[in-house]
């Protein structure tokens, strides 16, 4: 896809890992090894969620693309393009990890599990929260100075490549939800 107007991506590859090649019969998806099943149970998250007294929440902004693939990975799709037929071929090759590959599910997960781990000697809490959440949904709690904590350390979340659309800040108390944003 060609934008020229962009200011940061002017041409940007799209691929379906889905479609099926029509010689072989088969897609990519039906060829890259699935990886274990490493998300929280829904239930689990959503208990752990509505359990918490203070919550933050967040949403990591185009979380599959924030991950880089290593050097062996970014061949697995090598794109051929030309504009016209006597026009010489241009190799492009994916240095993301992209939503709806069969293995991105499990990546995200370990992505974010790494960077937990790597800011763990730094507070074992605040490590442990940036594990919790569902998908690109973060959500930590507990404690009012651990949610402001959390609100505080946009920068791991940053170190490990990921970006996020900002904090919403939750208060319960007996009296009803108060959101600060």
């Amino acid at each position: 896809m060609i934008k020229a107007t962009s200011q940061s991506t002017k041409v940007r590859v799209v691929s379906n890992s889905s479609l099926k090649n029509r010689k072989a019969g088969v897609s990519p998806n039906e060829l890259f090894a699935k990886g274990p099943n490493s998300l929280r149970p829904v239930v689990e998250a959503q208990v752990g969620f509505r359990s918490m007294e203070h919550i933050a929440a967040y949403d990591l902004t185009r979380a599959y693309n924030s991950v880089h693939t290593t050097d062996r990975q970014n061949h697995v799709r090598r794109l051929l393009w030309r504009r016209a037929k006597g026009d010489p071929w241009s190799i492009y090759i994916i240095t993301r990890m992209h939503f709806g590959d069969v293995p991105s599910a499990a990546g995200l997960e370990e992505s974010k599990r790494l960077i937990g781990e790597a800011g763990a000697h730094i507070c074992p809490i605040t490590s442990r929260q940036i594990q919790l959440g569902y998908v690109d949904d973060g959500c930590c709690g507990g404690e009012r100075e651990l949610v402001d904590r959390m609100v505080g350390t946009e920068t791991a979340l940053d170190s490990g490549g990921f970006h996020y659309d900002g904090f919403i800040q939750k208060i319960f108390d007996i009296g009803g939800f108060n959101i600060k944003y």
